[in-house]
């Protein structure tokens, strides 16, 4: 197995990636299809998964350029899901910008996406071919049918009053957290590595795309307001199911669970402390920053297994940390 000797560190990467994003020219015709992915590619995102992918493949190989195509795919087709959910959502704000659907319109943001989704597929496939590699491309349209299939699971759930902790984990794995996976194997796959390496690393993504979400879930109601920006119980005052909401009801007694949905699902001026008052009596925001923090531990056991010298590890244990550590 060969080995990088050139390890970068996670601001080297993504200032790589970032460099070779802004060359990518969307200033073509025709505007109207363009333009819209233009748009939202040149906005500022935390672009975890292109860097994952770059940071995987730099674990053995050091010319970066040679897996940048299959890096800008990945964001490319994380942002289309992105312009078509925001559409299904209804949704107005991204990134603190109008989204692609409310600038451009519905029916060219349902285009230009359909775009993204094309031109994702042809980068992956160009970095399959210049590493001649295998299992790239297919890797990719299984994670892309996975992310629909999350998607619909989502949409599925706005319609039940209650959904299972475990019906939601699952569908955060599947809407969320296999595209992170995604990178990781692919990063591994494009770097010519064993297939049981790359499937570990597939493993090891998900693991810590779910721990994200959770923690995300967390930070949306007990995070620092200055650190995160955002508004506190987001989440609760759109009556969303989230890991806090769905481990209240699971710790809840039968007969008490319709008490709390209700007050979960009313609008009134005090019903962020009303809930507050609730999860406090139920130990919810203990209960879910341990379930984040086992899906922490299980990262780094999953690191501790792999079959990586210590310097790739401590890489790896790095970018979990990063990941999983944020406040914002």
């Amino acid at each position: 197995m060969s080995e990088s000797t050139n390890l970068k560190s996670f601001p080297e990467i993504v200032n790589i990636y970032e460099h070779h994003s802004g060359l990518v020219n969307w200033d073509k015709n025709p505007t109207d299809l363009y333009a819209p992915v233009g748009y939202i590619m040149h906005q500022e995102g935390k672009k975890l998964r292109p860097a994952a992918l770059l940071m995987i493949f730099n674990l053995w190989k050091e010319d970066l350029s040679v897996a940048l195509n299959a890096a800008y795919g990945l964001e490319l087709f994380h942002n289309f899901t992105l312009v078509h959910d925001d559409i299904m959502d209804d949704s107005t704000i991204r990134r603190g910008k109008e989204t692609v659907y409310r600038k451009f319109g519905v029916n060219q943001a349902i285009l230009s996406g359909d775009a993204m989704l094309i031109e994702s597929c042809r980068l992956v496939s160009k970095s399959q071919e210049k590493m001649g590699v295998t299992g790239v491309l297919d890797l990719f349209l299984k994670t892309a049918m996975d992310v629909c299939e999350g998607q619909s699971l989502d949409m599925s759930f706005e319609q039940l009053e209650e959904v299972g902790l475990g019906e939601y984990l699952n569908m955060i794995r599947l809407k969320t957290s296999v595209l992170l996976g995604c990178a990781f194997q692919m990063g591994a796959k494009l770097a010519n590595q064993r297939e049981e390496v790359s499937e570990k690393l597939y493993e090891l993504g998900t693991t810590l795309g779910i721990g994200f979400q959770i923690h995300d879930d967390w930070l949306d109601f007990y995070g620092d307001l200055q650190l995160t920006g955002k508004v506190k119980g987001g989440d609760i005052l759109k009556k969303k199911k989230s890991a806090l909401i769905l481990a209240a009801l699971e710790a809840t007694e039968e007969d008490q669970k319709k008490v709390l949905l209700d007050a979960y699902h009313e609008d009134h001026p005090d019903k962020l402390e009303t809930i507050e008052f609730r999860f406090s009596q139920l130990g919810i925001k203990e209960k879910v920053n341990e379930m984040y923090l086992a899906y922490k531990k299980k990262c780094f056991d999953m690191i501790e297994n792999l079959p990586l010298n210590e310097a790739q590890k401590s890489r790896l244990i790095e970018f979990v940390i990063l990941v999983l550590e944020r406040r914002n």
